[in-house]
């Protein structure tokens, strides 16, 4: 009885097995013509014609210049002349240091100018008449060597007194700090009353020009002969600032910059634009889309951004045949740019792609095909962003297993 039910048993796994041997594995055969009802999709004509030639990265704005206030004397802060993060001109007050000591101090070299000057006229004059009682025959050459001495140390005493008095001066005009340059000032890090040492190292504001603005951003090292071909005209690279939540108005900038050296790290390549930026609208540490715009490019091959796919052996997109039915295409993508992406080589005019309902197609499937309507340009971007999409077919041939 139990060689029974082991012999059942053991004829039932083996037919199961067979089953499981003989059923096909659809994830391993090649794709054939799936059946069924057609499947909705929107398509776009390939279009040739002129389109911008621009380069798109992300970059910081900085400001022009920036420069820490430190003291060159010491002394009590009597008075601040500004409020933090107001906009100062070249020569404006901003601080005011107690001077009284160096006001002092000129007035001392000036009494140690006028009595060395006085000596100096005597020794002068004594020089004189020893040398007229030599001439004469009277006076010794060593009386006259040695007045004409007195007087020129005492001249020398004359020009020591006057650098000290100049050097008194400058402490005096020192206590009055005055901006250097013309910009907005930060934090104000040291208040009235406190004493402030020459030359520390903490500023008490640093003040940063905004107006003119930079804007640095990296780009692949493979444009750069495009930008030096363009540079080496002489001719002005324009370059737009795209802020993130008024990308709408961009600033417009001039390329200033190319580093003298690759990132071999990144394989890319800094650049750098001046911008006027008369209202302050890029501000140092903001992050802006740049776009560098380097011409037009003729003839160029295009379609909507959204019907190029990435797959296993490069980027795709799913050709209508003229009996609608959906043809994949590798296609050698170049660039996408303001929401089109465009195509090297794989695609030619007039041709349709799908652009919507692709999650649903696969190779050979039958569609029913609209055309889509326009969308609005995206914001530029220097390389096809991956879509979130039924996964992507490879591009070489399947083997169809047992």
């Amino acid at each position: 009885m139990r060689l029974r039910v082991f012999a059942g048993f053991g004829i039932c796994v083996g037919l199961t097995l067979l089953s499981c041997q003989r059923s096909p594995n659809p994830s391993r055969e090649a794709s054939p013509t799936p059946a069924g009802p057609p499947v909705p999709v929107s398509f776009a004509v390939v279009e040739s014609g002129s389109l911008p030639l621009e380069i798109a990265a992300l970059g910081r704005v900085e400001s022009s210049s920036d420069v820490a206030i430190t003291p060159q004397v010491s002394g009590r802060i009597e008075k601040v002349h500004f409020a933090e993060g107001d906009r100062v001109q070249k020569g404006d007050p901003l601080f005011s240091i107690d001077a009284r000591t160096y006001r002092a101090s000129v007035a001392e070299a000036e009494a140690r100018l006028l009595r060395d000057r006085a000596l100096a006229a005597q020794a002068g004059n004594e020089a004189t008449r020893a040398a007229n009682l030599a001439s004469a025959g009277v006076g010794s050459n060593q009386d006259t060597d040695k007045a004409r001495a007195d007087a020129s140390a005492l001249q020398a005493s004359v020009a020591a007194d006057e650098a000290e008095l100049k050097s008194a001066r400058l402490n005096v005009e020192f206590s009055e700090l005055r901006s250097p340059i013309s910009g907005r000032t930060g934090s104000l890090l040291v208040h009235a009353g406190n004493l402030v040492t020459a030359n520390a190292n903490t500023p008490l504001v640093v003040i940063r020009c905004l107006s003119p603005a930079f804007v640095r951003f990296a780009v692949p090292a493979e444009r750069l002969s495009e930008l030096r071909e363009r540079l080496a005209t002489k001719q002005s690279v324009s370059v737009e600032a795209r802020l993130r939540g008024d990308p709408s108005q961009p600033e417009t900038g001039t390329l200033t910059l190319i580093e003298n050296q690759i990132d071999t790290k990144t394989g890319m390549i800094e650049l750098k634009a001046r911008f006027d930026n008369a209202d302050e609208r890029l501000w140092p540490g903001q992050d802006v889309e740049a776009l560098v715009r380097l011409g037009e490019q003729a003839n160029a091959v295009s379609v909507p951004d959204a019907a190029v796919r990435p797959g296993q052996d490069g980027p795709y997109v799913y050709v209508l045949n003229e009996h609608d039915e959906a043809v994949l295409r590798p296609v050698t993508l170049d660039r996408t740019q303001e929401g089109r992406a465009v195509i090297r080589s794989g695609l030619a005019k007039g041709e349709r792609v799908i652009v919507d309902g692709l999650v649903r197609v696969a190779p050979g499937v039958r569609v029913t095909a609209s055309a889509a309507a326009s969308a609005p340009p995206a914001t530029a971007a220097s390389v096809p962003a991956a879509t979130s999409a039924a996964p992507a077919p490879s591009l070489q041939p399947s083997t169809t297993g047992p």
